[in-house]
């Protein structure tokens, strides 16, 4: 008898029923992560913004780096002290960044709030950089700007945690 020579077609069927439990689980992380970079609510964006800046409104002034920065997240540590006090007061994630400009290492101005919402067009006339649709636009105020801050992020999303709270 003869093998019969298998259509690109049904090779492919043959791959995919043998296996079917691979490529399901693929398609749940892959449908897990497509939500993830959803961007948030614009509420939800706000609530963690007042969250941070009624934090940082309890200190004089708090001295910011990043800690990571990658493309699934952008995370900033705050400290009193970067120097003396390795231990974070707060440290703020922005899920899924699109774009990033400013400084690495900075202390926070306290007489303005610390973080605000902007638009694509104040990035782009601040900073020349473009944002897709959809991304929230981070504005951060610095000790050390005279002007309003040049620096942003874009992302999908922000979280915060803070030492004891």
């Amino acid at each position: 008898m003869e093998d019969k020579k298998l259509t690109g077609e049904e090779i492919t069927q043959k791959f995919n029923e043998e296996h079917k439990d691979e490529i399901k689980g693929f398609e749940e992380e892959a449908k897990r992560i497509e939500n993830l970079m959803k961007p948030m609510s614009i509420k939800a964006v706000q609530e963690e913004i007042d969250k941070i800046n009624s934090f940082l409104s309890e200190y004089s002034w708090m001295d910011f780096e990043f800690g990571h920065i990658g493309m699934d997240k952008i995370v900033l540590y705050g400290s009193i002290s970067l120097h003396y006090y390795p231990e974070n007061d707060i440290e703020i994630t922005f899920e899924y960044p699109q774009t990033i400009s400013g400084v690495f290492y900075w202390t926070m101005d306290e007489k303005k709030p610390f973080i605000q919402l902007s638009t694509i067009k104040e990035l782009n006339k601040k900073t020349g950089l473009y944002a897709y649709d959809g991304c929230h636009i981070f504005k951060f105020n610095d000790q050390d700007e005279d002007d309003d801050s040049r620096f942003f992020i874009a992302a999908a999303g922000i979280k915060c945690k803070m030492k004891n709270k």
